[in-house]
């Protein structure tokens, strides 16, 4: 979370809550990604799933394509593959 923070610091024609969807289960990382958000000055409402979603679920939040996938090394293999699904159906290059 820290590094993608800092990927959006100082970017004003960024926004994480508005380019970005977190696939998360545990309550750490989910806070750590609010606290970015709020930091980062975030204009939407965070967009979290756990490893369980579909993409029908990350679609009814608002985001219906993805153009890059950033996979965290330390999430356990249940989420990295998870989170690798939903960006190869949602068009994700990496």
């Amino acid at each position: 979370m820290i590094s993608v923070a800092k990927a959006f610091w100082g970017r004003p024609e960024l926004d994480l809550s508005d380019q970005a969807v977190l696939v998360a289960d545990d309550p750490g990382t989910r806070q750590l990604f609010g606290l970015a958000l709020a930091f980062l000055g975030g204009q939407r409402p965070p967009r979290v799933v756990c490893s369980v979603a579909t993409v029908d679920d990350v679609r009814a939040l608002g985001l219906s394509a993805l153009n890059l996938a950033l996979v965290s090394d330390d999430v356990s293999s249940e989420v990295r593959a998870q989170a690798g699904a939903l960006a190869k159906a949602l068009g994700a290059k990496g």
